[in-house]
């Protein structure tokens, strides 16, 4: 019996301890308001208003004009990279078609064997789309990758 009355007399005397410290505060705080002494209210000043200034510009670049040699240097740059763009997807197809062949004969197979060339096929196939990745990004370089404005048209 003495067990289970424990924590009865515990949860008791916190709701007993709070309640003496809130009723001490409320009886207390009357007091203490009406013996303070009034204090001198002093008066802000009024805001006034922020001066407002304009951001510093920032110094802008200047537009660099294409050149008969840049445009030279551009296209032979953009052939490449169409070039190297059109290995990367031809060796994408042959990737594929190597997986796609693997998955055929792993269903013929059984246990380790099926296991070992489904994961082939995954590795064919993320090498693929690791390929076309690369090969798009030579394109984007093919088309968008010069640095200069041509006169008479817009900045890239």
């Amino acid at each position: 019996m003495n067990s289970t009355i424990s924590p009865l007399r515990r949860f008791g005397a916190g709701l007993v301890i709070a309640g003496i410290a809130t009723f001490g505060t409320v009886a207390v705080a009357p007091a203490a308001l009406a013996a303070e002494t009034p204090a001198v209210e002093s008066v802000a000043p009024a805001p006034t208003a922020p001066v407002v200034t304009p951001p510093t510009p920032k110094p802008g670049k200047e537009a660099k004009f294409c050149t008969a040699e840049d445009l030279d240097a551009f296209a032979k740059e953009s052939a490449r990279y169409a070039q190297q763009a059109a290995q990367m997807s031809d060796q994408a197809d042959k990737a594929r078609v190597a997986a796609d062949s693997v998955k055929k004969q792993a269903k013929d197979l059984k246990g380790l064997g099926k296991k070992l060339a489904e994961e082939v096929a995954k590795g064919l196939d993320k090498v693929a789309k690791a390929f076309d990745e690369k090969a798009k990004d030579l394109l984007d370089k093919a088309l968008f990758g010069l640095d200069c404005t041509i006169q008479g048209g817009p900045r890239f």
